[in-house]
C-alpha cells in the first residue's frame, strides 16, 4: 500500500530517466489501482508492469480479488505470486 498515483507516476518517470543499458529484465508491480497508469506510462518501454497478487478464480464473489483476466485486459501478464503477507 505504498505510493498513490500521482507518486507512482513520479517515480516511473524517475526510473524511465535513469534506465541502464542493460540486459537485465526490469518490472515494476505498482498497487492494482496504478496498474494500468502504470501500463500506458511504460509503453514503449523495456520496462514490465506486473502485478502483485491474484486469485485463482476466474470470477464470482471474491471481494477485492484480481482474476487473472481482469489483469490480462489491461496489459498485464504478469503476477508475483506467494508473499508472506498474502499468505499470513
Amino acid at each position: 500500500m505504498n505510493k498513490d498515483l500521482q507518486e507512482t507516476e513520479a517515480l516511473l518517470s524517475e526510473l524511465l530517466a535513469k534506465l541502464p543499458n542493460t540486459k537485465a529484465e526490469i518490472m515494476v508491480a505498482p498497487t492494482f489501482v496504478n496498474l494500468q497508469r502504470a501500463v500506458q506510462n511504460l509503453e514503449g518501454s523495456s520496462v514490465e508492469v506486473i502485478a502483485q497478487n491474484m486469485h485463482f478464480a476466474e470470477n464470482g464473489a471474491y471481494t477485492g480479488e484480481i482474476s487473472a483476466d481482469m489483469l490480462l485486459a489491461i496489459g498485464v501478464g504478469t503476477v508475483i505470486l506467494g508473499h508472506s503477507e498474502r499468505r499470513a
